[in-house]
């Protein structure tokens, strides 16, 4: 295979993808014979994965600088990879791959026909969780990718955006993506250009959603067009049938609308364009949805009642009485989490606003302990939410976490209730609550409605609220951040949680603004 020798090189890489295809090849080996079926290209592309000299050798083809051999190594990479991510993670893993790889991917220096192909490889990689975040961790990837969204050859665009719409369903690499600015410098060029077909501009959206669509402020929001299409294409798929000639995936388009339905601006929209239509209907048919689907769908609604419209849409429709029927009846096993967002959502819509109403007065035995409510989001830095309260505690502060109710709580109430409205109840008996900000918080349908609790109740003069900021480049008045958590936080002093060194200075400056009895922001 050595790439020396182009002839016997060329055989061997198509002999590879006449061993790993998933379909009936055509033509013959040239080294050797072998009668394709499924389960032996399986497991030829497991047997050949485990090779290092075969990586090793792929990689000099790549390198060596001949499009005549880049090209079919390409084609071979990719049949190596398919439905196989084991060799996505061994060939990124293999000592100088991925340059290779991102080599490849230059527009100054390759042909379009070689991008396409390393485009090609790229986004079948992509469809791997483990390794999303490692090829966007690469800058020069970055680099090419922000290019290629842009590119005058529409296959190479196609791929790219592809790319970047499978890419960004990971957390760390849609970070990496943001730094990049892919969703404003070249994502929103497809997205708004009426030459690419609708297809491609619906994909861009999709991506666009998965890096911005909780901001207020992006180009998504901007671009009211395609959130349409975005709602339109979620009501195909759960219809299954095609929208723009595509039948696009339900769990995907799910995850793009949930990701607008944290934005306040976008929830306007998507509510406008009439997503509570599908998501209505997925509601109702527990019995015959999988999991992770229902899921998703009611974590969007539970976002979504936050928006006055929505609220009564899913009251005239019945949402409750839907929620409470999935309590009962549904049989699916480990559903713990989906159910707490049922009975969250079941709150929300009948007792929430009873708990607005009650201001009662904070008991002179409570302000002598020190009632506080932690507020935060157990995906940002909980170790050192914990560590603050932890000395809070140690301070003798009787602090109520979602976790470990405070000794006040543990009194009033001996049975036990659902979570979020133990959650309501404690809120209402405190004196002071700390409410420890990040993106996840902002994003979380539960840490909202924790926050509205605790800022009404600091406007009717019953609580003090205090901000620790976990995320150094995430601030509440932060062209990132939502308008519900500007608007709330106003111009309160913000504690800096994110190093952990500075976590016992907060604490003490917490423990003595409650002792004095001293607010920050009413």
């Amino acid at each position: 295979m050595s790439p020396d020798n182009k002839s016997d090189c060329l055989h061997a890489l198509a002999d590879i993808e006449f061993l790993c295809t998933t379909r009936y090849p055509k033509g013959f080996m040239k080294f050797g014979k072998w009668v394709w079926t499924a389960r032996g290209a399986e497991d030829n592309r497991k047997s050949l994965g485990d090779d290092q000299k075969l990586w090793d050798i792929m990689r000099q083809c790549l390198k060596c600088g001949d499009a005549d051999v880049a090209v079919p190594a390409c084609g071979a990479l990719e049949k190596l990879v398919v439905k196989s991510s084991c060799n996505v993670v061994a060939m990124i893993a293999s000592p100088g791959m991925l340059v290779a790889m991102v080599d490849l991917l230059d527009s100054d220096k390759q042909s379009f026909k070689v991008q396409i192909h390393a485009w090609r490889v790229f986004l079948k990689c992509v469809s791997v969780e483990d390794v999303k975040d490692v090829i966007c961790n690469s800058t020069r990837f970055l680099e090419h990718l922000r290019k290629a969204c842009m590119c005058s050859m529409e296959e190479v665009r196609v791929k790219a955006v592809n790319v970047v719409m499978n890419a960004s369903t990971n957390s760390n690499a849609q970070c990496n993506l943001n730094k990049a600015c892919i969703a404003e410098q070249a994502l929103s060029t497809v997205m708004l250009s009426s030459e690419d077909l609708m297809e491609t501009r619906l994909r861009a959206s999709v991506a666009c959603a998965f890096l911005v669509g909780t901001q207020e402020t992006s180009v998504l929001s901007q671009a009211h067009e395609m959130i349409q299409e975005i709602v339109a294409a979620l009501q195909a798929s759960w219809e299954s049938r095609d929208h723009t000639g595509v039948r696009w995936p339900l769990d995907t388009m799910l995850a793009a609308v949930y990701k607008m339905s944290v934005s306040d601006s976008n929830k306007e929209l998507i509510v406008k364009f009439g997503v509570l239509e599908p998501l209505m209907e997925i509601a109702r048919s527990f019995e015959n949805e999988v999991e992770d689907v229902y899921g998703q769908t009611l974590l969007t609604l539970a976002n979504l009642v936050f928006h006055d419209d929505a609220v009564q849409q899913m009251t005239k429709e019945g949402l409750v009485g839907v929620m409470e029927d999935f309590l009962n009846e549904t049989q699916w096993a480990d559903a713990d989490a989906t159910k707490e967002v049922a009975r969250d959502i079941i709150f929300m819509l009948t007792k929430a606003l009873d708990f607005e109403m009650r201001f009662l007065p904070v008991s002179p035995a409570t302000k002598s302990r020190g009632h506080v409510v932690a507020s935060y989001s157990p995906d940002a830095k909980v170790e050192h939410v914990r560590e603050v309260i932890k000395q809070l505690r140690d301070k003798g502060l009787d602090v109520w976490t979602n976790e470990k109710p405070s000794g006040l709580m543990k009194q009033r109430n001996a049975s036990p209730r659902p979570a979020i409205e133990a959650m309501a109840e404690a809120m209402e008996m405190a004196q002071y609550v700390v409410v420890f900000v990040s993106r996840a918080y902002v994003e979380s349908y539960k840490c909202r409605l924790e926050g509205k609790f605790a800022h009404i109740r600091e406007r009717a003069s019953k609580s003090n609220i205090y901000y620790v900021l976990l995320d150094e480049d995430f601030t509440p008045n932060s062209d990132a951040a939502d308008g519900w958590m500007v608007m709330m936080v106003g111009d309160a002093p913000l504690y800096q949680g994110w190093e952990s060194d500075k976590l016992g200075g907060v604490a003490d400056q917490i423990d003595e603004l409650v002792r004095t009895g001293m607010g920050v922001c009413w």
